[in-house]
């Protein structure tokens, strides 16, 4: 018998995006159903609502307990596994604060309306001759943009959505060498950190195979530890509590092989995070379970 069941609200960075109520539209119900047959490797055969039978006793996680996800399953009469508020979950997951983290190497920046965008974005370029132009919240990809040296109308219309919706992170385009995920559970009183994972994604920055552990990274595992947990603390900060994981690369420089040790940060499951838990993952579900429950009650009807 299971000891936990799942909701798979993969479209999370979209509610988190929006000022107002949410409900999934038809083209995002039908990204995040091309996405569950890789949450495989986080579910691990546990039941999966909306796709299973989930009993009442069980606990329930969300992808992202967003307001919309835990209605449901307030709903349906099950066992939501909650978490902080709305406000810190946008906070934890807006790409914004990530600059401070990033290798200066790759010139990440956060623009704004505000600033001289034109001149940064446009008449500005990199060594490579391209930016990465990614929006405060997206998932699989979603949310990211190549901005090369003569942008199209639908590239300006794109960066003019993305600096009304309060701004864009922008980076060098890189030759990605190799990309590692690491993954933890957090709260104020514990840390639980998993194992460095390798992983790769697509031209779009979406997923494009299984993760698997990364063996034999010696040093680099302790950088990318050591990195995750000045993430976790900066989290806690926020006022967020709950899984997380962080993307790293290692791209070509003239120099050699350099590692950008936060690239993404994710606060909230991953693809990839059972596998880079490994045996922690049971002890930090546990963990979750019993921090929401003591922090954030089920509210009565």
């Amino acid at each position: 018998m299971a000891d936990q069941a799942w909701f798979l609200n993969l479209d999370a960075e979209v509610e988190l995006g929006l000022l107002h109520g949410y409900t999934a539209g038809h083209r995002t119900q039908d990204q995040v159903a091309r996405h569950l047959a890789a949450c495989a490797a986080l579910t691990l055969g546990d039941p999966i609502y909306g796709r299973d039978v989930v009993e009442r006793q069980l606990p329930v996680f969300c992808w992202c307990p967003t307001p919309s996800a835990i209605g449901t399953l307030d709903g349906a009469g099950l066992r939501a596994t909650r978490g902080p508020d709305l406000g810190v979950l946008r906070r934890a997951n807006d790409r914004a604060w990530t600059v401070a983290f990033a290798d200066p190497a790759i010139g990440r920046r956060f623009v704004t309306a505000a600033d001289d965008w034109r001149r940064l974005l446009l008449d500005q370029r990199p060594a490579t001759g391209a930016w990465r132009l990614k929006r405060r919240f997206g998932f699989a990809g979603r949310g990211q943009r190549r901005l090369r040296a003569a942008p199209s109308a639908d590239d300006l219309n794109w960066i003019a959505a993305s600096l009304r919706q309060g701004g864009l992170l922008c980076e060098a385009e890189l030759p990605v060498f190799e990309e590692f995920s690491i993954h933890g559970y957090v709260d104020p009183g514990e840390l639980l950190l998993g194992s460095p994972v390798s992983f790769s994604t697509d031209a779009f920055g979406a997923p494009a195979g299984h993760a698997a552990p990364a063996l034999g990274c010696g040093d680099l595992a302790l950088v990318l530890a050591d990195a995750a947990t000045r993430v976790a603390s900066h989290l806690v900060g926020l006022g967020y509590f709950g899984p997380f994981g962080v993307d790293a690369f290692r791209w070509r420089s003239k120099q050699g092989l350099l590692l950008n040790p936060v690239s993404d940060v994710n606060a909230r499951f991953t693809l990839a995070w059972s596998t880079g838990m490994g045996q922690l993952r049971e002890r930090a579900l546990q963990r979750h379970a019993a921090w929401s429950a003591e922090v954030s009650p089920r509210s009565t009807r």
